[in-house]
C-alpha cells in the first residue's frame, strides 16, 4: 500500500511539476526537487480532475471541509485549481458542467475569503528591479491595450508612466491584477496621448491628474472576484505618496456594447456614412444616454460592465470623447469616456449605488443629457436622473 501510494504521489508531483514548467523535459523533472505537501496535493488533485472528472467532483465536494485548511495555506494553489477547473469545465460534456459549477464555485468562495485589504500588496514595476518572470506575465495577459514588445513596457514605466500589479502576501511571485497610469496634464482626450512615446512627460510636476487606461485580471481563476475596488485605492495611495502634486484621478475607458446597444435605440443614425457618424455631435449624447441612463433589466445596475465597474467603485462619468481611439471603432464608433474617482465622494458615491443604483456625472455630462432630452427613446425616460455633486465643480 505504502508502495503504491509513493508511486501515485511522484506521478502526481512530476505532472504537476510539467505542467507549470512545459520547457522542461520528463528527464529533468526527475531531478526537480520535490514539492511541498500542499503543491502535491494540488497536483494530485489536477491529475485526478482531469482524468477521473465525475469521481473528483464527487469526492471534491463532500470532502473539501478537510482539504481546505492544507491547501489553502497557498492562495496560488486555489487560484490554479480555479483555473483548472473553469478551463475543464468549458470544453466539458453537457454532463459535468454542473458538477464543475459547483466545485468553481467553491473554489471561487475559499479564494475571496482570503482577498483581504491588508493581505493585498501593491507593487510598481521597475523596468530594472521586477523579476523577468513577472514582466513576462504582466505583458502576455494585457488584454485592453497589448504589448507588443518589451520595449512598449519600457515605454509604459517611464517618467510619467506606471504599472502597478497586486500580489498577496502568500504568493509574492503571483501578479493577480495589473492597473497602468499615464500622469497628463488634466484628462486623457485620446489614446495617443498616452500610448506615443512623444507623449510622456519628463518632468512629473507638469502633471496634473493621473489617467487609469488599463485594469486587468490576470487569472481565469479571479473570474468574479473583484479586486478592483482595493486596486485602484492601493494606486491612489501610492500615486499620492509618490507623487502629492497629483490631485485628480480619472480613467481613460471603453464603452464595450455601445455600437450595439446605439444601433439598436437609434437604427435611423446608424445608417449614415461611419466617417460622418464618429464626428457626429449626436453619438456623443447617445453614448452619454448609454453609460449614466441605460440599466440592467433586473438588476437595475448600469448596462455598461466598463461603466458599472467603476460606478460601483465610487467614480463618476466626466467625460465622452469623439474618435478617442480608431482601434475601437467596431466596438464603440471609436468613442472613450472618463470616469473621475474623487477621494472624497468615493465612499457616498458607492454606497448610494449599492443601495439604489444612483449614477453620478460632471456637470457636463448632465447638461449634454439635458440638451438631448427630446431625443431620449421612452424606454429611458424612466430611468433615475443621474446626480451632480452640487458642491463639486468641474
Amino acid at each position: 500500500k505504502m508502495h503504491r501510494f509513493t508511486i501515485q504521489r511522484r506521478l502526481a508531483t512530476l505532472y504537476h511539476q510539467c505542467q507549470i514548467l512545459p520547457s522542461i523535459t520528463l528527464t529533468k523533472c526527475y531531478a526537480t526537487p520535490w514539492l511541498s505537501k500542499d503543491d502535491t496535493q494540488l497536483a494530485a488533485w489536477k491529475l485526478t480532475i482531469k482524468n477521473h472528472p465525475e469521481e473528483a467532483l464527487n469526492e471534491l465536494e463532500r470532502e473539501s471541509k478537510n482539504h481546505w485548511p492544507s491547501l489553502s495555506e497557498k492562495i496560488a494553489n486555489l487560484i490554479r485549481l480555479r483555473n483548472l477547473v473553469k478551463h475543464l469545465s468549458e470544453t466539458s460534456n453537457d454532463d459535468l458542467t454542473t458538477g464543475y459549477a459547483r466545485i468553481d464555485g467553491l473554489l471561487k468562495d475559499e479564494i475571496k475569503k482570503r482577498m483581504d485589504f491588508e493581505d493585498l500588496q501593491l507593487h510598481r514595476v521597475r523596468v530594472q528591479d521586477t523579476s523577468v518572470m513577472i514582466q513576462g506575465m504582466l505583458m502576455n495577459n494585457e488584454r485592453v491595450h497589448p504589448f507588443e514588445s518589451p520595449e512598449d513596457l519600457k515605454q509604459r514605466t517611464q517618467p510619467g508612466r506606471r504599472i502597478y500589479y497586486l500580489t498577496h502576501q502568500s504568493a509574492p511571485n503571483m501578479p493577480l491584477q495589473m492597473i497602468q497610469v499615464a500622469l497628463l496634464q488634466g484628462p486623457a482626450s485620446t489614446i495617443d496621448s498616452i500610448l506615443k512615446v512623444t507623449s510622456t512627460i519628463n518632468d512629473e510636476k507638469a502633471a496634473t491628474a493621473a489617467n487609469f487606461y488599463s485594469i486587468s485580471s490576470l487569472h481565469p481563476g479571479l473570474a468574479g472576484i473583484d479586486l478592483g475596488h482595493t486596486m485602484i485605492v492601493k494606486a491612489v495611495e501610492a500615486l499620492m505618496k509618490d507623487a502629492p502634486h497629483i490631485q485628480q484621478f480619472f480613467t481613460f475607458s471603453p464603452l464595450p456594447t455601445s455600437r450595439r446597444w446605439i444601433s439598436t435605440m437609434f437604427p435611423a443614425f446608424v445608417t449614415k456614412n461611419e466617417d460622418v457618424i464618429v464626428r457626429s455631435p449626436e453619438l456623443r449624447a447617445y453614448a452619454a444616454m448609454h453609460l449614466a441612463l441605460a440599466k440592467h433589466p433586473s438588476r437595475q445596475n448600469a448596462l455598461n460592465p466598463v461603466a458599472n465597474f467603476h460606478l460601483r467603485n465610487g467614480a463618476r462619468l466626466a467625460n465622452i470623447h469623439l474618435q478617442a481611439d480608431p482601434s475601437r471603432r467596431e466596438e464603440s464608433f471609436e468613442v472613450m469616456c472618463n470616469y473621475e474617482y474623487q477621494l472624497d465622494r468615493m465612499e457616498e458615491r458607492h454606497g448610494r449605488y449599492a443601495k439604489d443604483q444612483t449614477i453620478f456625472v460632471s456637470p457636463s455630462i448632465q447638461r449634454l443629457l439635458n440638451e438631448s432630452k427630446d431625443s431620449i427613446p421612452s424606454s429611458l425616460s424612466r430611468s433615475p436622473w443621474p446626480l451632480v455633486d452640487e458642491n463639486k465643480e468641474e
